[in-house]
């Protein structure tokens, strides 16, 4: 049994660097259409690829698919820096083109499921599995597709609130309370994050057979357009799979994102993510 929790407080993935020296989100990007138009061409990409939705939500610009057996077309093993005993099974995806954003703002998450064989055997006689979280070969995979559908390249975006903001700026009633806004917003905000989309956790198969579980509680921060930036440990369990998963499926949820006048500000948030065996 998997329980989670969040709390609102006062890295999943390693950013990437940019051409001209800029750190950059990993998983996520800057289109110059409007948003509208990135999520139509990001739910007819991940149509076209041969995935079903399980959440299609304009408004909340979240597209989700259900696992997908992996197509033999799609990037391989060493193009996903897999292992050389890993290769790629099934994957499925977490999208979104946050809205009141211009140029856009998109975020595609992958999460892949690999099958193991052991060397020397080359053979499917000893094999076991891993989930892994926002995999960063499959997600730049599909965010190029979408990005060609588009006809466009699509610009990094950049792990510097005030850069992004220069990207990508909040429109609508919230550009005005923005623009008059100190840069960087630090201090209590006057509306707390709010979850739109959680992930499951996958309990890893070595600690569910050793019976090892636990709460991880993580830090991370919450971006001004709701994604999870910065995960770490906090406390709790240290065992390291189970952290790994943790902050793997942390850094999939999606929020609304936490509002100072009127604004949308990165915050901090704690999460609280319990693995535990049902007797």
């Amino acid at each position: 049994m998997l329980a989670v929790a969040l709390c609102v407080a006062g890295g999943s993935a390693r950013p990437l660097a940019q051409p001209g020296g800029e750190l950059a989100l990993p998983g996520e990007w800057v289109s110059r259409r409007p948003p509208a138009e990135v999520f139509t061409a990001a739910r007819e990409t991940l149509l076209a690829l041969g995935f079903r939705l399980e959440r299609d939500d304009a408004r909340t610009g979240i597209l989700m698919t259900r696992r997908r057996d992996y197509d033999a077309g799609w990037p391989a093993g060493p193009a996903l820096d897999l292992a050389a005993t890993q290769t790629p099974d099934a994957a499925t995806l977490y999208v979104r083109v946050a809205p009141g954003f211009h140029p856009s703002r998109l975020v595609v998450g992958a999460v892949v499921e690999t099958d193991t064989v052991f060397v020397p055997f080359k053979l499917p006689i000893a094999r076991g599995r891993q989930t892994m979280y926002r995999q960063e070969g499959f997600a730049d995979f599909i965010a190029g597709r979408i990005a060609a559908r588009l006809g466009e390249q699509f610009e990094p975006l950049s792990t510097d609130s005030v850069v992004r903001a220069r990207q990508s700026p909040p429109t609508g009633e919230a550009a005005g309370a923005c623009a008059a806004l100190p840069r960087p917003a630090g201090g209590v905000v006057d509306v707390h994050p709010r979850p739109l989309q959680d992930v499951a956790l996958e309990y890893p198969s070595t600690e569910r057979r050793r019976l090892q579980g636990g709460t991880v509680r993580l830090r991370a921060k919450v971006t001004e357009h709701g994604t999870v930036t910065e995960a770490e440990w906090l406390d709790g369990v240290e065992e390291r799979n189970l952290v790994a998963a943790a902050i793997g499926a942390a850094g999939l949820w999606r929020f609304e994102p936490a509002l100072k006048q009127g604004c949308p500000v990165p915050t901090s948030v704690v999460f609280e993510m319990s693995f535990s065996q049902a007797r």
